[in-house]
């Protein structure tokens, strides 16, 4: 009997996910435990393995189609089964415009006809027409062989249908839609999966907290020594590579103790929810995007033992092999920019945590020593963004000066 495939829910807050690639074709044998396809949500990549056995009888997908949660992508059955009934049955949603090909599979399977309307042939077999343009050159009256492609693949897009209705392709003056056409050069590329969610996530930050940042610096002398000194004894394997980030997680942990409201989530603009740990998010670049890998109950790990953590979260975030359940909870964020040269800036809070601390790169300053002598030193810039309406700017403030005397003196 013919099964069904569906997208896993690959995460409680996993709401869809891209189909990155098939890894087997319509008529097709699969085995139990035999890759099918692999997919990927805005947080990690995964290779789904098929739970049934049989011949792939129909795709419902295409690889780069964003599929929401349990939704049918594939019948499995036995090779000559009559597959008509569990496709009419299907949960296929509409995840992009190639999704009206997944109504010929239905038809197809019926023997029937794609569609009655009969249509001019193309001037190119590989110029094919987007479900929303076809639906705008039916209203308009173009044709597809007025239309001169400007989409991806080949395709004829809305732009296209609305400048054949004004100027068809076959016109005498064909020159003008060419001249039209060609004044800017430029490529269309959809956003990732994971781009939409951040830029949905950042917008939402944005538009829903009361965000300030403050900046400040601090002596970093001791710092880059002690730093010194753990590079030889990592070398001689007595400790990990602890690097610079480490020491300042290290420091945020501890401070934030004293420090609740920073160490909070706001509920509903009316609850503030404190905790007891300190979760510390790690913002990471991928190749993927940003994601923020969480380092937990990070005020009760040694410096040893939160360098041997980070590295290993930021290197699966990295691999985009990342267990889901590592890129939530946590509960506050720090977000290090020093290793490129940035001097200043303001992080974004990821809601509903209440702060976000930005590490700066490090700069020669000067000051006067107790001889009023001017001595140069290496200055360290910091940038806490907080949320306004669950604390004020003296307690954030006080925060960063107790982060400083901290790390100065670690």
């Amino acid at each position: 009997m013919a099964k069904m495939v569906t997208m896993p829910k690959l995460g409680n807050t996993v709401e869809s996910s891209l189909l990155t690639k098939w890894h087997k074709s319509i008529g097709d044998h699969i085995e139990v435990g035999e890759v099918l396809f692999s997919c990927e949500t805005d947080k990690a990549s995964f290779d789904q393995e098929s739970e049934f056995e049989g011949t792939i009888r129909a795709l419902l997908y295409k690889a780069g189609d964003i599929v929401p949660v349990l939704v049918d992508i594939c019948v499995i059955g036995e090779p000559n089964e009559d597959i008509s009934s569990i496709l009419k049955s299907s949960k296929v949603e509409e995840a992009s415009e190639d999704k009206a090909e997944v109504k010929q599979v239905v038809s197809k399977v019926e023997n029937s006809t794609v569609g009655k309307t009969e249509q001019r042939k193309p001037l190119d077999e590989s110029v094919v027409m987007t479900p929303r343009a076809q639906q705008l050159a039916d209203k308009l009256g173009v044709h597809i062989e007025d239309c001169i492609p400007t989409g991806p693949k080949n395709r004829v897009v809305e732009m296209d249908i609305r400048r054949a209705s004004v100027e068809p392709r076959n016109s005498k003056d064909t020159n003008s839609v060419l001249k039209t056409v060609q004044t800017l050069t430029y490529q269309d590329e959809k956003l990732s999966n994971i781009r939409k969610i951040i830029a949905k996530n950042m917008l939402c930050s944005l538009a829903s907290t009361a965000q300030l940042t403050h900046t400040a610096s601090f002596d970093c002398t001791k710092l880059l020594a002690l730093r010194e000194s753990v590079k030889v004894l990592s070398k001689q394997g007595i400790v990990s590579n602890i690097t610079l980030n480490d020491m300042i997680i290290y420091a945020v942990s501890r401070v934030l103790k004293s420090h609740r409201q920073l160490n909070a989530h706001l509920i509903d603009n009316d609850t503030m929810r404190y905790f007891n740990e300190v979760n510390i998010g790690i913002a990471t670049d991928t190749s993927r995007g940003l994601m923020v890998p969480t380092l937990f109950n990070a005020d009760s790990l040694t410096l040893d033992e939160i360098a041997k953590q980070s590295s290993s979260l930021i290197k699966a975030a990295q691999a985009g092999n990342i267990d889901p359940s590592l890129l939530s909870g946590a509960t506050f964020t720090i977000s290090n920019l020093g290793s490129l040269g940035i001097e200043h800036f303001t992080p974004v809070i990821n809601p509903p945590q209440t702060g976000i601390l930005g590490v700066n790169t490090i700069t020669t300053k000067i000051k006067l020593d107790q001889d009023e002598n001017i001595v140069p030193y290496q200055s360290m810039g910091l940038s806490l963004t907080y949320d306004h309406r669950a604390i004020d700017g003296a307690p954030a403030s006080r925060f960063l000066k107790d982060l400083r005397e901290f790390l100065e003196n670690f």
